[in-house]
């Protein structure tokens, strides 16, 4: 990876928090199918690029410990709109776009390449 310097305080203060939400989202994910009921929606997709990158980190533990939230995710990460914009973000294009669009966070552009590749395919799942 980049060989930067880690504040382990800082990730383990950070650590905390997420678990702490991730507690609250397992209790609602208990009683629903998605955070907003039982229709997928921005509340759920909003989550795809971030969670995609925790999960190949050390802290991936963190949503298989909850076992809700890991059926939650299991669910929406294997929409075929997501699977689309997630094969791209890995390969040639995103590279691409990531010179051609200097200063857009990665998270943001690959919220926008969902959104993007979800419209062009016109999915009446969602």
């Amino acid at each position: 990876m980049l060989r930067i310097p880690v504040d382990e305080a800082v990730v383990e203060e950070a650590t905390g928090k997420l678990n702490g939400v991730l507690d609250v989202y397992e209790a609602m994910l208990a009683k629903n199918k998605y955070l907003g009921g039982d229709k997928l929606s921005l509340a759920d997709l909003h989550h795809l690029p971030n969670i995609r990158y925790i999960l190949m980190t050390p802290k991936a533990s963190l949503f298989t410990s909850h076992p809700h939230v890991s059926t939650w995710w299991s669910d929406i990460s294997s929409h075929p709109a997501w699977t689309k914009a997630a094969a791209l973000s890995d390969g040639a294009i995103l590279k691409q776009a990531q010179t051609a669009m200097k200063g857009m966070q990665i998270s943001q552009f690959a919220s926008f390449l969902f959104v993007f590749v979800l419209l062009w395919n016109a999915s009446s799942d969602l």
